[in-house]
């Protein structure tokens, strides 16, 4: 870590400048007359207030050196003693100390071990006097040795801040303001008659600049009775350099994505611990990191944090002195941002269709696939987004068809619907989705069945008479006189068919008239179809029903004549 070195040469280089013609001020000082030290006492700025100067500090007098002409309040700094050349006199009747509202200024700011300085111990209480007097040390001025001087019993220096040389003289403007805003600095008592050197670690060391100063003098009633000046002294003033510890850390928290391994890719970690510098003055230096369930030392690597798990962090600087006791830390945070989960989804659809990502609104096919996103999310850490789409094989169309008898349809019940088909339709396309939801193709054709030519039955029968055929069960009685009989039947496909009926009569033979003629008194005998008819001429006309070659009825007529009778011949 770095040192900070406030020692700067320039400083130095001025001071001694400034030291010398000090050195030379106090020669000339030496030639200045008792009128010259009367003459800036007369001066309003110099001169005690006869109501006296205190107990506010916003009451006190300005400083006014004995060792020149100077009346802005500036002490002298020379090897010799510089004394306010006025004053204050003790026998000013100045408020009671107790009972002026100022003691929590002392109470709260002198050390423990400088406290007994302020306490009267004749009655054990603090003093019951107290005057103030302003100034300001020289340029480049940050220690001075002062000593208590006349009827004071003890005094204290606060630090006012910093004036431009000419301004020391300005009285405070706000008196309430003025006493928040001193410090103390140092204090003594005056009873040891010992200078004293005090350093004003705060002391602003620069051109132009100078710091202001109230010292508090405390003198008891005795003082006032007695009589005297109350006032004192200062030599030496010095540039000391101040070693003050101090810590300093970035100004920014550190943030990055968990998992950025040893910090070899930016340097972003690196670059933030540099950030990290103090002014240890000889004090330890401890870096502390805690957080998620961690609080120990750093070892100062960025592989360190780098390898942390996501959460909130705190880096403290501190410097601890030999006793153990931390005086100066600052921290920073550390926050590592979760990394956010790769997105890798998946998805297979049908043939030829595109896939909606919910993860962009982007439509991609599969032939994009895969789709590969590098991605960065609202804390700057990246990840990847991935898509592969994959498609269902592709069903086969189903082809059907149905053969059905001439003229008819065919209904296919399709997704709950009905789809009727004639031959005459061609090839008709349904579409539907298969187990995966994609389209596929049903394609519906219907044949016909050959027509069955039509069953023309024809019949002979005699004259008058019917013929019966049995179609499919059922008798069907025709006679020619009927004409032509339809009747429908299905052939072994099922389809319908023409049995055409019809019936022819035989021409109607005619009567066979057979006549013999025989001897009177006497019969004739025929033999027709074996059976023999015995005729005699007084039967008259004998019929005999036959069959003629096609088996139908037709009458023989039968008669016999007689010879006449031959006369006897006597």
């Amino acid at each position: 870590m770095r040192n900070f070195n406030f020692f700067n040469p320039y400083f130095l280089k001025d001071y001694s400048k400034k030291l010398f013609t000090t050195f030379l001020m106090v020669f000339a000082l030496v030639a200045f007359n008792i009128e010259t030290v009367s003459a800036q006492c007369s001066e309003p700025q110099c001169q005690a207030d006869v109501n006296g100067n205190g107990p506010s500090p916003c009451d006190a007098k300005l400083y006014c050196s004995n060792s020149g002409s100077t009346t802005n309040g500036i002490i002298a700094c020379t090897q010799a003693a510089d004394t306010d050349g006025c004053g204050v006199q003790t026998t000013t009747p100045i408020g009671n100390f107790v009972d002026s509202g100022f003691l929590p200024l002392f109470a709260n700011q002198v050390p423990a071990n400088e406290s007994s300085c302020y306490i009267d111990p004749e009655d054990n209480q603090p003093y019951d006097y107290v005057q103030w007097i302003k100034f300001a040390t020289p340029e480049f001025i940050n220690s001075v040795k002062l000593q208590g001087v006349g009827q004071m019993e003890a005094w204290t220096v606060f630090y006012a801040g910093t004036s431009s040389p000419e301004d020391v003289v300005n009285p405070a403007a706000d008196c309430n303001a003025l006493i928040n805003s001193l410090d103390y600095v140092e204090g003594a008592c005056s009873a040891q008659n010992q200078w004293k050197t005090w350093i004003n670690e705060d002391a602003v060391v620069a051109a132009g600049v100078v710091n202001v100063y109230y010292i508090a003098l405390f003198y008891n009633q005795s003082s006032v009775e007695n009589g005297g000046d109350i006032n004192f002294k200062t030599k030496d003033c010095e540039n000391i350099y101040v070693c003050e510890p101090e810590v300093f850390c970035p100004q920014t928290d550190l943030t990055f994505c968990e998992g950025s391994g040893d910090d070899s890719q930016d340097g972003t970690i690196e670059t933030w611990l540099n950030g990290f510098s103090n002014s240890d003055c000889e004090n330890m230096l401890v870096w502390t990191l805690t957080g998620e369930g961690i609080n120990t030392t750093f070892d100062g690597f960025a592989s360190t944090i780098a390898g942390l798990n996501a959460g909130n962090y705190t880096l403290t600087n501190s410097l601890v002195n030999g006793n153990g006791v931390t005086i100066a830390s600052c921290s920073s945070n550390i926050l590592i941002y979760d990394l956010t989960d790769d997105v890798d989804d998946s998805v297979t659809v049908c043939p030829g269709e595109s896939y909606t990502w919910s993860y962009n609104g982007l439509s991609y096919f599969a032939t994009d696939s895969p789709v590969v996103l590098n991605e960065t999310d609202q804390n700057g850490c990246s990840y990847t987004a991935t898509l592969t789409i994959s498609e269902y094989d592709q069903t086969e169309d189903d082809n059907r068809n149905e053969t059905v008898c001439p003229g008819l349809s065919y209904t296919w019940n399709i997704d709950g619907q009905d789809y009727e088909v004639f031959a005459t339709d061609g090839t008709v396309t349904v579409v539907s989705q298969d187990q995966n939801g994609c389209d596929y193709n049903i394609n519906l054709s219907v044949s016909e069945y050959d027509q069955t030519e039509d069953d023309n039955r024809n019949e002979t029968v005699c004259p008058g008479l019917s013929y019966t055929w049995n179609i499919d069960g059922q008798d069907y009685e025709v006679f020619a006189t009927d004409g032509t009989v339809t009747v429908v039947s299905q052939d072994q496909n099922g389809c319908d068919y023409n049995i055409n009926l019809s019936v022819s009569e035989y021409d109607q033979t005619e009567d066979d008239n057979r006549n013999e003629t025989v001897c009177p008194g006497l019969s004739y005998t025929w033999n027709i179809d074996g059976q023999d008819y015995e005729v005699f001429a007084t039967d008259g006309t004998v019929t005999v029903v036959s069959q003629d070659q096609n088996g139908c009825d037709y009458n023989i007529n039968l008669s016999v004549s007689e010879y006449d009778q031959t006369e006897d011949d006597n």
